[in-house]
């Protein structure tokens, strides 16, 4: 999670869990409310994830909304969507990787040229999601294995195809398309 996490909720784990739960989901905290976008979430359906009381969620927003940079920082959140599940509907291959830690950088460098419909990833996470316009060929396939700080490579195609993989690469073909 974010440093900012630790720095300010550290001492506070059910505050901390409460934020975790609006990074991963972009949700904000404005006038005292929470939105997704322009929907207001409930108190209680925040509460309820977290597993604590309104209590704590008041309490969290009057943390939040009484520093300024935590305040900026939650103000500003938004969700984005995720079109992995999707893809192979529209016939777009999707690509999964796990990176080693602090690599994330030097693998968005050295991707090979496809048509990326939307690319899914976080400086602190270990993986990136792909969802490329491009049909991804073996030739594809081994330059992207072969970045450095790739530990594994998982692609999901809409239908079967003959693509050859090693023992670092997963092929899913998607069951929903025909």
């Amino acid at each position: 999670m974010l440093p900012i996490v630790g720095l300010y909720f550290s001492n506070f784990p059910a505050k901390r869990r409460i934020v975790e739960i609006l990074l991963k989901n972009g949700i904000s905290v404005k006038h005292g409310k929470f939105f997704a976008g322009s929907l207001e979430v409930p108190i209680t359906a925040i509460a309820k994830a977290a597993k604590v009381n309104r209590k704590v969620i008041y309490y969290t927003i009057e943390y939040i909304e009484k520093n300024y940079v935590l305040k900026k920082i939650f103000g500003s959140l938004k969700p984005t969507t995720d079109f992995r599940e999707a893809a192979p509907l529209w016939n777009f291959d999707v690509i999964e990787l796990n990176i080693a830690n602090n690599y994330l950088l030097n693998v968005l460098r050295k991707l090979p040229k496809i048509k990326m419909f939307q690319i899914i990833a976080s400086e602190n996470s270990e993986e990136m999601v792909i969802v490329s316009k491009t049909q991804i060929t073996h030739k594809l396939l081994e330059k992207i294995k072969n970045i450095r700080g790739v530990k594994r490579v998982t692609l999901f195609i809409p239908k079967k195809r003959n693509i050859k993989i090693c023992n670092k690469c997963k092929i899913k073909v998607c069951s929903m398309v025909q």
